[in-house]
């Protein structure tokens, strides 16, 4: 794999989940960027820096030795990729602090380092938790590959931290440089709702949560066809979103059929950390944790960003439907929807 070598480290780094002969690199030229800048402007030992949304943890794991590092994202394989890439590079654990997005990093903030994520809406609610927690003076810098970086970003920058300067592009990528003005604190739009007729329920959906506005029209489909069996069973929504399938699934069995005897374990799998919590819904991320499960729902992600070789799932969704077979057992169910 190639080396990240800037003027604050040399690692080797790698991606989550691991794959044998892996095309993709864990850093690109948006981080390389945001470092160089980062070191040509001056970093104090002392300085406290927050990262949001840092991949594969490039920045952090650059930035463990020199100064105060906080990071926060949304994505649990982007928390497990930073706690192996600085055991890899023989840096301690303590060396940086992580935040999940469903929590708000306590300042104060010398830097804010920001990769900008495809879900706008969660670049925005990150915004929104920034109030109040910058030191005067205190630069927020936001990165991306030119490719990946829409003009809604600076204005999103422009709305909750102050005037935007955008960067001249380098091998791609370019940065957005916002200085903090003194602002009446925001009212953050997150989380959103709305309501379903079948089953009557009311979902909440935080920023980051996949068609938050509304029922996407994948999983509208696969509602009618969920398996409908009276059987005692252990349910795994795989790729749950805000966890509809799951909690319709519950809901049919329990009060559409009168289910009350045996028993119905409904466990819910993604890979962020911004999701609704139901009744009838457990989130687990670590697939060791779970015992034989007899029906598999899974509604693959089409949104996902890679997608190398698999002409009808993305490569993260075939990865997880090739381990989730160990889980499995032969009189199982596997119920997958696709939307071409």
């Amino acid at each position: 794999m190639p080396t990240l070598a800037t003027p604050f480290a040399q690692l080797d780094l790698i991606r989550q989940p691991e794959m044998a002969n892996e095309p993709l690199q864990a850093f690109d030229a948006a981080d390389e960027y945001l470092l160089a800048h980062l070191h040509e402007q001056g970093l104090g030992p002392d300085s406290r820096v927050l990262l949001l949304n840092d991949g594969f943890g490039a920045l952090a794991c650059s930035l463990a030795a020199h100064c105060r590092v906080t990071s926060s994202g949304d994505s649990h394989l982007g928390h497990l990729a930073l706690q192996k890439n600085l055991a890899r590079n023989g840096l301690a654990a303590d060396r940086v602090t992580f935040v999940p997005a469903s929590a708000t990093a306590e300042g104060p903030f010398d830097w804010v380092l920001v990769r900008v994520p495809k879900t706008l809406a969660l670049l925005e609610e990150q915004l929104i938790r920034l109030h109040g927690q910058l030191v005067p003076g205190a630069r927020v810098i936001a990165g991306a590959m030119i490719k990946h970086l829409p003009r809604a970003a600076g204005d999103l920058l422009e709305q909750y931290i102050g005037p935007v300067q955008a960067s001249l592009a380098v091998k791609k990528a370019r940065l957005l440089t916002a200085t903090p003005e003194a602002r009446p604190a925001p009212v953050s739009p997150y989380p959103t709702r709305y309501q379903l007729d079948k089953p009557a329920i009311e979902l909440l959906n935080h920023a980051n949560v996949f068609c938050r506005e509304g029922l996407d029209i994948g999983t509208r489909a696969f509602l009618p066809h969920l398996p409908k069996s009276l059987v005692p069973q252990r349910v795994a929504d795989l790729g749950c979103g805000n966890g509809v399938l799951a909690i319709a699934f519950g809901f049919w069995l329990w009060f559409g059929f009168g289910f009350t005897g045996g028993w119905l374990h409904v466990k819910t799998m993604l890979v962020t950390f911004l999701i609704v919590y139901h009744a009838l819904t457990f989130i687990g991320s670590h697939r060791h944790e779970f015992r034989i499960t007899s029906t598999t729902i899974f509604r693959p992600s089409f949104h996902t960003i890679r997608k190398v070789g698999n002409p009808l799932l993305s490569d993260d969704a075939f990865q997880l439907l090739f381990e989730w077979r160990t889980f499995l057992p032969s009189y199982g169910n596997l119920c997958l929807n696709l939307i071409a």
